[in-house]
């Protein structure tokens, strides 16, 4: 049976080779794997994921603002000649980083400061065409402890009011009509259910952006949902597979 396209579409499948269909004609999917250059410290955001983002809601020579800085965002957004500006708060995550991605870079060079986002405003920003980040599900995972790390606050209602005003100082730099695109995740931790991505909605519209658009990304491959449903369906619970692209208009 012949692969289908669902990348115009609001659910997006992946195949157990990360792509989201074999017939792409760019297929920058071809960067399978960050792991070699990271650790325990790094999260690893699906490039195909990133370079479908980009193709949908920004253009080639765009200013691209990410307050939670990672690996594969900034090397996808210099390949598609975006100009990338990202925040990273860990040291450790920022020196790796540097060194994995300058050197695929080609001419477009991205700009990431090792700082806490939190603090974006002492440092001199352009407006910007696009936002786009995958912030910290609180702390589902252990990142590097260091100042300004989100992961290290110790109630899930001080991580969203820190979180809120990180977003607040990132949409004062996006330029009215343009887009911000999260991809966030709702998660489990000892036995509470955190609905993130409608917390993060709500935030969103608090700081006067409307919701545009709203994809589920499938995130896991069913034969590894079902082993994770063996451990959890005795609690009457199912095995997240996804998370959610939100995608909001200033």
């Amino acid at each position: 049976m012949q692969e289908k396209d669902t990348t115009y579409s609001s659910l997006w499948l992946f195949r157990k080779d990360r792509t989201l269909w074999q017939g792409t004609k760019d297929p920058l999917a071809n960067i399978k794997s960050f792991k070699d250059v990271g650790g325990k410290n790094y999260s690893e955001f699906n490039p195909t994921v990133a370079e479908n983002i980009l193709n949908f809601w920004s253009e080639k020579g765009d200013i691209i603002f990410d307050p939670f800085a990672g690996r594969t965002r900034a090397l996808i957004s210099a390949l598609k000649d975006r100009k990338y500006i990202g925040f990273e708060v860990s040291k450790d995550v920022y020196n790796k980083t540097c060194k994995a991605i300058y050197p695929l870079c080609g001419e477009t060079i991205p700009r990431l400061y090792n700082k806490d986002s939190f603090n974006l405003d002492t440092v001199s920003l352009p407006e910007v065409d696009f936002i786009f980040s995958c912030p910290p599900y609180w702390n589902l995972e252990t990142y590097e402890s260091c100042k300004g790390q989100l992961s290290d606050i110790n109630n899930y209602p001080s991580f969203l009011k820190r979180y809120k005003e990180i977003l607040k100082k990132s949409v004062r730099l996006l330029k009215k009509d343009k887009y911000c695109a999260l991809v966030v995740g709702d998660f489990r931790k000892r036995g509470i259910f955190y609905n993130f991505h409608i917390d993060t909605i709500n935030i969103m519209k608090e700081l006067g952006l409307k919701l545009h658009d709203l994809v589920i990304i499938q995130s896991a491959t069913f034969d590894i949902a079902s082993r994770r449903f063996g451990g959890i369906k005795k609690h009457k619970m199912t095995a997240k597979v996804h998370e959610y692209l939100l995608v909001f208009k200033k």
